[in-house]
């Protein structure tokens, strides 16, 4: 049962890393386009990031 568990773990952690990088690639897509749109979109990511926790 345990090692259910971690295969889930494992497999929600890599789909949540994913999701991750791709958010990231957005962030840098924005960044190129204007800097002020990157400061707006981390000010809008980060609290979802700290309320995630654990992943970083």
């Amino acid at each position: 049962m345990r090692e259910m568990a971690v295969l889930t773990e494992g497999k929600d952690r890599r789909c949540h890393e994913k999701q991750v990088m791709e958010k990231n690639q957005e962030i840098r897509i924005i960044l190129d386009t204007s800097g002020v749109f990157y400061a707006i979109m981390a000010m809008g990511v980060q609290p979802i990031l700290n309320n995630e926790g654990g992943y970083f």
